[in-house]
């Protein structure tokens, strides 16, 4: 099972002893989950308006699960596109950064969804937007980073499932068959829909392409941020 960090981002930023898109041979995308903006006690704004023109007017230190993460790559987006002054701290996961925003030590973070919902709903962190095109359901109430203003924004963390190169054609199809009868599973897309995730219908080349265009376009987001991780 393969996700976007380690998928696409990691070559742009890590010298990899093996590129995954020579290695390995794209099956199916399982699915592509949305990931939320959430601002914690230590800067009380809104909206995705208040908080673009505070890091306008100021340097803003954002947490993210990690170099490479998902939740880092959407920031860097979002900051460019909306012109923002941004500070980094990568952390060993979302869990730690997610404590240090509860507590006050970063102003925001984008993250999945799933591991602050919780939080969103006691009202200990508030949710700004989140960042595919669409609404969450579970959260009808939070704008898109689109509808906020960030014109032709949207970032989701999307996993698939990927094979050796080479793989035989009828191992493929095979795999390709099953993971179709999941996705079509209601109590598998309930479950997906929990964690902010819809189900894919890209299999094989079309998942391919689909890779490569993401790999070209975070690409460009990591170069424009001019990241360097020894």
């Amino acid at each position: 099972m393969g996700n976007q960090g380690p998928m696409v981002v990691n070559p742009h930023i890590f010298n990899l002893k093996h590129d995954p898109s020579e290695a390995l041979d794209p099956i199916a995308m399982i699915a592509d989950a949305s990931l939320v903006v959430v601002v914690g006690p230590r800067l009380p704004v809104t909206s995705m308006g208040e908080l673009i023109e505070k890091a306008k007017a100021g340097e803003l230190v954002y947490g993210s699960a990690g170099n490479a993460s998902a939740s880092h790559v959407a920031t860097l987006l979002l900051g460019q596109k909306a012109g923002m002054k941004l500070k980094h701290v990568p952390y060993k996961g979302a869990g730690p950064a997610v404590n240090d925003l509860v507590g006050g030590h970063i102003d925001f973070m984008v993250t999945t969804i799933p591991s602050v919902i919780g939080l969103v709903e006691d009202k200990t962190l508030t949710a700004l937007a989140v960042t595919r095109k669409e609404r969450f359901a579970a959260l009808p109430d939070v704008p898109t980073v689109a509808e906020s203003g960030v014109a032709g924004y949207d970032a989701s963390a999307w996993y698939g499932l990927l094979g050796p190169k080479g793989l035989p054609e009828d191992v493929r199809a095979k795999l390709v068959a099953a993971t179709g009868e999941t996705l079509a599973d209601p109590e598998f897309v309930a479950k997906l829909g929990q964690d902010g995730a819809v189900p894919s219908t890209l299999t094989g080349q079309a998942f391919a392409d689909f890779m490569a265009a993401e790999r070209t376009r975070w690409g460009e987001v990591v170069k424009a941020a001019d990241i360097k991780v020894e």
